[in-house]
């Protein structure tokens, strides 16, 4: 089976879709492609998906085909309480979430509306506030000292869990709305690992900052299966490294199951092709910028993405099982996103067929 799923992170949006009935946090949007045997896709503010005509494709926007008996349900796309965490209120250029223990409150410079819950806003454990209206800036924390030293959240679902720490961009270490993308690398490994006994499932996670969608992958095949699994957990940022290391630990993960790169991304891929290294899966979460250190390149979302794209049918192996491509730029719709991935694999469609879907990832 062949799976393509791409998403791009958005901003929280009084938007209704027809799961919505309230305002809500949009995650991002994404695009994915499946292939044979029903798989999901995941999806953020703007999300398509490519499946064949046997692939049951849930996406957060809506149904792309009905389940058949006994299949598992297209969700809704919502995020809201899983394990450790609840997105609480969004509103006034500010969100406010539950992690663990402690209830955090960071900008949102797309929540225009009015919070709904004013009374729960004055509980905040923790604050980031920074004088720019680009929440991407760097700021500053009050409430550092209600942050336990063991910091961390777990997602029961995926059976990971997370170690947390608060950065000067307001980060602290986990994108909740990938959550349902986790589920979905999960899933679609597990029935392609169900369908292909004694195979290999090699997985590169590229841009893969702390590890959630690697961790998602390495404990995907139950103990019983037969299938062997390897996992590239690719980025630039030494730090990001070893935070995912941590994750990795703290969530019980077979460390000889991941390979740690901290390379440039570009790179790095390149390589691979010229080594002839191929890949039954790709993950890719690309920032609209960014460098890994200091002799790293810089990435530019704008300038690079297509280039990134040209080296997806490179990757592949000649059975692949999945795509994952995520976008945290809301210039990057859904469709732009759509239109990119369709252009790279055009001549994957054409040999396989299938359907592209576009969508948004929603927190509610």
């Amino acid at each position: 089976s062949f799976t393509a799923s791409l998403n791009s992170i958005g901003q929280p949006s009084p938007t209704r879709s027809p799961y919505l009935s309230m305002r809500g946090y949009r995650g991002g949007s994404q695009f994915r492609m499946t292939l044979l045997d029903y798989l999901f896709l995941s999806l953020a503010p703007s999300a398509s998906s490519f499946v064949l005509p046997s692939v049951l494709s849930p996406t957060r926007h809506h149904m792309l085909l009905q389940a058949g008996a006994g299949r598992p349900r297209a969700g809704t796309g919502r995020v809201a309480a899983c394990g450790d965490y609840s997105l609480i209120d969004c509103g006034d250029l500010k969100r406010l979430e539950k992690f663990g223990e402690l209830t955090v409150c960071r900008p949102c410079p797309s929540a225009i509306w009015q919070p709904r819950k004013g009374d729960l806003w004055k509980s905040i454990d923790l604050e980031f506030s920074t004088r720019s209206a680009d929440a991407s800036k760097r700021g500053s924390w009050e409430g550092m000292e209600q942050v336990p030293a063991d910091w961390s959240i777990s997602f029961e679902e995926v059976d990971i869990r997370f170690s947390l720490a608060p950065s000067d961009q307001g980060q602290i270490g986990i994108f909740p709305e990938q959550k349902s993308n986790w589920k979905w690398i999960r899933e679609t490994m597990r029935r392609r690992g169900s369908h292909d006994e004694d195979g290999l499932l090699r997985v590169l996670n590229g841009f893969a900052y702390t590890g959630g969608s690697t961790l998602a992958a390495a404990k995907s095949l139950p103990s019983s299966s037969s299938s062997s699994l390897s996992v590239v957990h690719l980025d630039g940022s030494k730090s990001a490294i070893q935070w995912a290391k941590r994750n990795a630990e703290v969530s019980a993960v077979d460390s000889e199951t991941i390979r740690w790169i901290s390379e440039d991304v570009m790179t790095f891929v390149e390589r691979e092709i010229k080594r002839g290294n191929k890949y039954e899966g790709l993950i890719f979460d690309p920032p609209a910028f960014g460098r890994g250190g200091k002799n790293s390149k810089i990435w530019k979302l704008d300038s690079d993405f297509s280039k990134l794209m040209q080296t997806l049918p490179l990757l592949l192996s000649p059975r692949p099982a999945f795509i994952l491509l995520s976008c945290h730029d809301p210039k990057w719709t859904q469709f732009r996103l759509k239109r990119e991935l369709e252009s790279a694999i055009a001549d994957i469609l054409r040999q396989h067929g299938g359907k592209v879907d576009a969508g948004e990832m929603v927190m509610r």
